[in-house]
């Protein structure tokens, strides 16, 4: 559900780009790219969706996505002892329809792969049989683009497979080579939850094109900041790690992932680099005790699977794109510089 946080930072971005040039988002990208549900995002802008649809699914359609009666359950302490049930998986049945209903062409028809071109897409998702990252890239060539043939929800599927929220959802592989070989593929975000660097990779690899041909807009879903101690850690057996997979083990890598492209392309001072995001509870409130949002003064909840909480996001989210960085800089403001440094081909 923190996806919204991206799709409302996707409208600003949008809102400035249409001030500036008259353009729309998929007229300013070559390379729109996403891992878990930023696949759906990256997905509908490749789509050409406006991205007022996008913020409606979360906030119209993730009741379907997570229903409360399994969020429950998953909540439950069995017995008084102190510990969570994470066992229960949400049914894969209402991110289907919810992926069906949007991802569709002009003729009404279930888009596939191979129908996005312009801007190209690229999803991320892990493959638990082959054992690597799958890049589902839209400009691949009949032979390394298995995947070209199937149909667009089916990627998003894949990618958002969240483990200890979602199965695993099971992919057919299409085309000319290995007909009816399924590959189970998993949420891209234990490999690359940041999308960046393989974007960035892509890219050079798209027409041969150098660093500083290449610009990079990168979008979060909220920091999280949880603290652990060392004697809560050093407590946590088997159960205890495997509730962090989605906290701490996929964060790990997204922030790696981060800040190497950041590197790479010079960071923001470069002008082709620009980084929104924001620490979902980062202030120390006047108690001393507790960690609250720095936007609301009240904690926020980090929940990835509560639609409740999608209206909270995006009024935090407004105070965020209303504010300044660390330097002073207004978020709007470097959103209308990177654009005019980066003006469109």
């Amino acid at each position: 559900m923190r996806g919204i946080i991206s799709a409302r930072i996707l409208k600003e971005f949008e809102q400035e780009l249409k001030a500036l040039t008259g353009k729309e988002i998929h007229e300013y990208f070559d390379l729109v790219a996403g891992t878990s549900t930023g696949s759906i995002l990256a997905a509908g802008v490749a789509m050409k969706k406006p991205i007022d649809t996008m913020i409606g699914i979360y906030l119209n359609e993730g009741g379907k996505i997570f229903p409360e009666d399994k969020r429950k359950l998953r909540n439950i302490i069995p017995g008084g002892g102190g510990y969570v049930m994470p066992f229960t998986q949400y049914p894969t049945e209402g991110l289907k329809s919810v992926l069906k209903d949007q991802l569709k062409n002009e003729s009404g028809q279930l888009a596939k792969m191979r129908e996005i071109r312009d801007p190209i897409l690229m999803i991320l998702a892990y493959d638990t049989w082959s054992r690597n990252t799958t890049y589902f890239a839209s400009d691949r060539d009949d032979e390394s683009g298995w995947f070209l043939d199937n149909e667009l929800w089916e990627i998003c599927m894949c990618s958002a497979a969240a483990p200890t929220y979602f199965p695993p959802h099971q992919l057919t592989r299409t085309g000319k080579h290995q007909k009816d070989v399924e590959y189970p593929h998993i949420d891209g975000g234990v490999a690359a939850n940041n999308p960046s660097l393989a974007a960035l990779c892509h890219a050079m690899l798209m027409q041969n094109i150098g660093l500083e041909d290449i610009a990079i807009l990168s979008i979060g879903t909220g920091i999280t900041n949880h603290r652990y101690k060392f004697d809560e850690v050093k407590k946590w057996g088997l159960l205890n790690w495997a509730q962090q997979i989605p906290d701490i083990f996929m964060a790990g890598p997204s922030e790696f992932q981060e800040g190497v492209a950041a590197q790479i392309m010079g960071f923001e001072k470069s002008g082709r680099y620009l980084r929104l995001n924001y620490e979902l509870n980062g202030k120390l409130a006047a108690d001393g005790k507790k960690i609250i949002n720095q936007y609301s003064n009240e904690h926020l909840n980090e929940a990835m699977d509560d639609p409740t909480q999608c209206q909270s996001y995006l009024e935090v989210t407004e105070k965020y794109l209303n504010s300044s960085d660390k330097q002073g800089k207004p978020i709007k403001e470097k959103i209308r510089e990177f654009i005019q440094r980066n003006p469109v081909a």
